[in-house]
Parts: C-alpha cells; sequence; structure tokens
C-alpha cells in the first residue's frame, strides 16, 4: 500500500511525500522473507523540489529520499515488480532544454528494515552524469552516463571503487519497422588490489510486421563479463549496480546479469484491442568458463569448478495481458528454466517453474 501527497509551497517549489506499507503474505517465502518483500509502515519518496528556468531550458534540483531511473533501467531502477520499491537519498540536479536532458545526482541506497525504519547505507555512495537526446518525433534516442558507485569495509575506506562509464542507442534499421537498440559499458574497478576492467553489452533487433496481430519479432544478444582464470580481487565480474532485473533474463528471476551470455528471441502480439501475448525463448550460457553463475540479485547462485560445461540452462515464457476496462488491467504468466551443463556438473539441476496472476486498477 502507497499513500502520496504532493504539496505545493509556491511557483516553484513542491514536497513530495509518499509513506508504505509492504506485506510479504501470512507465510514467510522459502529461505526467508527478503527485504524487497516486506516494510513495516515507512517513508517511500520524501523530497523537496525547487524548479525553474535556466536560459531557454528548465531545470530541478531535488534533495530526499527519491527514485532513480536511467534509460531502460537495465543499470539503475525503482525496481518494479516488488512490493518495496528501491530509493536513494539525496540529491539530483536536472535540466531540459529541446531534445536534450543533462543530470546528475549525488545519493546513498535505502537499505530496507522491515520492522525498523529504513536508513540510507552508511558504506555505499552512488553518484554519476547523464545526457540523452530525442525528439519527440523520432525513434531515435542517444544516451549516456558515468556512474561511480564506491563501497567502504570495516577499517577500510573506500575499499573498491567502480566507474561505469555507459552508452545507449535506438535506431531505425533500413526500414522505419525495423529498429536496433544497443547498450553497453566498461567499468573500470579500483580497490585493494590491480586496477581491473569489467564490460557489457546489450543489443536487441525488433521487427513489427503488418497485418492481423501486428506481431512484432525480437532477436537479442546480451553479455556481461566474469573474471579469468588467475585474475585477482577486484574482480573483472560485470557490477549490475541498481538494475530493473524482472524485465531481462528471463521473468523466471533466476539469473542475474553477471558473466552471463544470452541469446533470446521474442514474439509479441495483439490478439485484439484489449489482449495481447508475449512467448520468449532464452539459451544463457557463462561468458568466463573460470568464474560462476549469479542469481537475480547479483550473488553467487553456483560457484565454477575447474573443467565444467559453459551452458547454464534454458528458459521458455509466456505471458499475456487482458485489459478489461479503462480501469482494470489483467495480468498472467507463466515461465520454465530448463537447467544446462554446468549447474549439472555442480550440484542439483532441477527445472524450475514460476507462474503469476495479477490485477491493476486505478480508482
Amino acid at each position: 500500500v502507497h499513500l502520496h501527497a504532493d504539496v505545493h509551497l509556491g511557483t516553484h517549489v513542491r514536497v513530495f511525500v509518499e509513506g508504505r506499507h509492504a506485506e510479504a503474505g501470512g507465510r514467510d517465502l522459502p529461505g526467508g522473507t527478503r527485504s524487497i518483500d516486506r516494510d513495516v509502515l515507512d517513508w517511500g519518496n520524501l523530497f523537496g523540489e525547487m524548479t525553474g528556468t535556466l536560459g531557454a531550458g528548465q531545470i530541478a534540483l531535488r534533495v530526499g529520499r527519491q527514485e532513480l531511473a536511467l534509460g531502460r533501467e537495465r543499470l539503475v531502477s525503482p525496481l518494479d515488480w516488488v512490493n518495496v520499491r528501491r530509493v536513494f537519498e539525496g540529491a539530483t540536479l536536472e535540466t531540459r532544454r529541446g531534445a536534450w536532458r543533462l543530470g546528475a545526482f549525488a545519493t546513498r541506497p535505502v537499505i530496507v528494515r522491515a520492522s525498523a525504519p529504513d536508513r540510507a547505507s552508511t558504506d555505499t555512495r552512488f553518484a554519476g552524469a547523464t545526457v540523452s537526446w530525442q525528439r519527440a518525433s523520432s525513434p531515435r534516442v542517444m544516451e549516456g552516463a558515468v556512474l561511480v558507485k564506491s563501497v567502504d569495509a570495516e577499517g577500510e575506506r573506500p575499499v573498491v571503487q567502480r566507474t561505469t562509464v555507459s552508452g545507449r542507442l535506438v535506431t531505425p534499421l533500413a526500414r522505419p519497422n525495423v529498429l536496433l537498440e544497443v547498450e553497453s559499458g566498461v567499468q573500470h574497478v579500483r580497490g585493494a588490489g590491480p586496477a581491473t576492467f569489467a564490460s557489457m553489452l546489450a543489443s536487441d533487433v525488433r521487427w513489427s510486421l503488418p497485418g492481423r496481430w501486428a506481431p512484432v519479432i525480437t532477436l537479442g544478444i546480451d553479455r556481461a563479463s566474469g573474471t579469468g582464470a588467475n585474475a585477482g580481487a577486484p574482480s573483472g565480474t560485470w557490477d549490475q549496480l541498481f538494475p530493473l532485473a524482472h524485465a531481462y533474463a528471463g521473468f523466471a528471476d533466476v539469473l542475474g546479469r553477471r558473466n552471463l551470455l544470452e541469446q533470446r528471441v521474442v514474439l509479441q502480439a495483439t490478439a485484439t484491442r484489449s489482449l495481447s501475448v508475449r512467448l520468449a525463448a532464452h539459451a544463457f550460457q557463462r561468458a568466463s568458463t573460470s568464474d560462476g553463475v549469479y542469481d537475480v540479485a547479483g550473488g553467487v547462485l553456483r560457484a565454477s569448478r575447474a573443467g565444467t560445461p559453459r551452458s547454464i540452462g534454458s528458459e521458455l515464457d509466456a505471458t499475456a495481458q487482458w485489459r478489461v476496462s479503462r480501469y482494470l488491467r489483467l495480468d498472467v504468466g507463466a515461465a520454465r528454466f530448463a537447467p544446462g551443463a554446468f549447474l549439472a556438473a555442480t550440484g542439483a539441476a532441477r527445472p524450475y517453474r514460476w507462474a503469476f496472476a495479477s490485477f491493476t486498477t486505478v480508482l
């Protein structure tokens, strides 16, 4: 349950307050209730904002507890699909002029504590600068960001600092109905050991077909680096930062964007004006056979062993959305993850099935 209040104190000043209360249900989830499932009566967004003009553009300064989102949210997201959305504490500055948008922020992630007041992290700092360009009438998008995540350890400050330089391009290919999206990033990792690098590449080609059901076919390949053989700390494994994990690497939420190579085919279609369907097939491998497999939160799911295969597994997803009325939407879906040779060689490897049903209403 989220309760919002937006108070305007003047022409260019406002205070936004969001209280939230989230429960995981009558029983704890297997393995224990996660921080994203439960938060008893706490603040979500709580910030003051001042807006104005700067030359021919607009500028906004926001200070307090707030959500952050960048582009397609592969790197930074408020984390939809959970009971407790992700927020940060700090300051953000944004200016817009025509098709250009510039931003900067300095924050700390907020740690969710189910039975105590949430608080900003004391050992993690997250700051950055962003730029984007998009005209209202054009499908072409260009984005760039420099992000710095610093993590301290007890008695040592800082122990690891990752600087991420990322870019994203969306552009038509040959025909307006064929769209290319490419997002990539490089991380410079500095800490107690020698500096290392990590990298990420995500790509999609989206083909919209005319005719009945207006089908859309998407072919995609993603790669996020792992640590090579005999490499020392800090790791060359890609740090996925604060992503919208559920939207990528399959809806079953088994794998995260670390040491991951993925190929996918997605088919979307509109059966009627109110009913749409989506089918997706994914294949997963390890980018480096010297590194392990990571879960959706970025933790180690299965450590590597010498001589083990590259294949992690495959997944099939099926979802449907029915807009019952202007005020009510129903969503249903199912997914099946099939373990591959690496999981079978390193421990238990049973198929995993996931299903959901939800409704969204606007009152």
